[in-house]
């Protein structure tokens, strides 16, 4: 099973996990890596949460999600390559996000 790497996370990203689990984020990228970093190995442990809700509204959250699409369309734009191509193979067998 795949299993999300916050060093590749932006800011966003990570607050958005971290406030999912229903945690106060903390002020620096660092912090909430490494706080981040805890939650998941405690979720993949024998230790369970009670339940994980989803805090955010999606109406109130519009600019982040567009910043994501416009990141990943500007990197589709930008891509050039072929499927013959070592970058083409790695960006449609793997997330960058994902390890």
């Amino acid at each position: 099973m795949s299993k999300l790497n916050p060093n590749f996370l932006k800011t966003s990203d990570l607050s958005y996990e971290i406030v999912l689990r229903n945690i106060d984020p903390p002020a620096t990228v660092e912090d909430k890596r490494r706080i981040l970093k805890g939650i998941l190995a405690q979720e993949g442990s024998d230790r369970s949460f009670i339940g994980i809700t989803d805090p955010y509204d999606l109406k109130d959250n519009v600019n982040e999600l567009t910043e994501s699409i416009t990141d990943i369309s500007n990197l589709v734009s930008n891509f050039q390559g072929s499927p013959n191509n070592d970058d083409y193979t790695y960006f449609i067998t793997s997330d960058p996000c994902i390890t």
